[in-house]
């Protein structure tokens, strides 16, 4: 079966980098890293940039961190607000996703692309603490990118883990078989130290994935 040509949105989260993972194994990946001036930029590219060079995939970077100021005072974007270690409503950056979506459909249409992948899985929508995560969001943003484009315009559609019904355990394990050390160097935290938090949200709920995946976790945390 032929390859699809799939442009994978990577954060360089253990998420995306799972995907990004699995889906290397089927289809011709590419990588879309995106600075949007968030305080673990820095970390994110550098993670994103050995996942891109370890597993000899395309990289782009979109820089758009000069525009952080429309996002608000975010725990992500705002250095006036500390990361905290609960759940909380400014932990959600608004409609990030809806954005870095645009920028990869406007690409993948340009360039020949059949898919967009985004490391979207079940367990995002419970709660619906993350709607830009949902299914129902994603079956929207397509409708509305094909009404988009000149009629007869090859459709670009989205992968995720969740529209295969995985859940964020799943997707690790099977990455886990595939390269697990790059699955240690995956960066969560919403920090940008030396090292993990180990603390914050996302450094909690990578934490428990690994330990519900039964996957051993050597990520190198603060203290």
């Amino acid at each position: 079966m032929e390859k699809k040509k799939m442009l994978l949105i990577c954060s360089g989260g253990l998420d995306s980098v799972a995907w990004g993972l699995m889906k290397s194994r089927t289809d011709d990946v590419s990588l879309m890293v995106f600075d949007y001036g968030q305080k673990a930029a820095q970390k994110e590219m550098d993670v994103v940039a050995m996942f891109s060079l370890r597993h000899q995939l395309g990289m782009m970077k979109i820089d758009i961190s000069g525009h952080n100021h429309i996002f608000g005072n975010t725990q992500l974007t705002s250095h006036d607000i500390e990361i905290e270690i609960a759940f909380a409503p400014s932990v959600i950056v608004p409609l990030r996703n809806a954005l870095f979506l645009q920028f990869a459909m406007c690409f993948a249409y340009s360039h020949d692309y059949d898919a967009i992948g985004l490391g979207f899985h079940a367990d995002d929508s419970v709660n619906n603490k993350f709607p830009d995560s949902s299914r129902r969001f994603l079956d929207f943003f397509e409708t509305t990118m094909r009404h988009g484009v000149p009629k007869g315009a090859k459709y670009v559609s989205t992968s995720t883990p969740a529209q295969a019904g995985l859940r964020k355990k799943d997707i690790l394990r099977s990455a886990a078989d595939i390269d697990r050390e790059m699955l240690w160097l995956s960066w969560s935290c919403y920090t940008g130290g030396k090292r993990q938090c180990g603390v914050c949200v996302a450094c909690r709920n990578r934490k428990a994935a690994f330990q519900d995946a039964g996957v051993e976790d050597k990520t190198e945390y603060e203290g």
